[in-house]
């Protein structure tokens, strides 16, 4: 049983991997801003006395499955369809995503009455302008 589960779980790492285009720096950022907006927004509900709520954290887990659904996509898009050397669309998708859920942590810390660093801010609000103008 050991070695089933060993062998499953190896095989499910490489598929994700093969779907994903890897676990590379911008996937792990992803993953970590995704998990943070959602720490942060369960901070905030409890912070403002609304508790955690079952239904928006499905809407929330939802909403981050989507976007990995989209990175797939990308990585489905540069690999097969579009057979070009390296991760163009998949590298601005993960931009993409990092920057709004940077920007939705910042809005959460904000509201929970914490100072944001501007900086920090305006760098979130450059890339995802940046990789929106690059998906037109």
């Amino acid at each position: 049983m050991n070695d089933f589960i060993k062998w499953l779980v190896s095989l499910t790492c490489m598929l994700a991997g093969l779907a994903f285009g890897g676990l590379d720096g911008l996937l792990k950022a992803l993953l970590w801003f995704m998990m943070l907006d959602c720490i942060t927004g369960m901070a905030l509900s409890i912070k403002n006395g609304k508790g955690l709520s079952s239904k928006v954290g499905y809407a929330g887990f939802l909403k981050k499955g989507l976007i990995l659904i989209i990175v797939i996509v990308a990585n489905i898009l540069d690999t097969m369809v579009l057979c070009i050397d390296g991760s163009a669309c998949r590298n601005a998708v993960i931009g993409f995503y990092i920057a709004n859920e940077g920007i939705s942590i910042l809005e959460n810390v904000g509201k929970a009455g914490m100072p944001l660093p501007k900086i920090l801010k305006k760098a979130l609000e450059q890339l995802r302008n940046e990789n929106q103008d690059s998906n037109k």
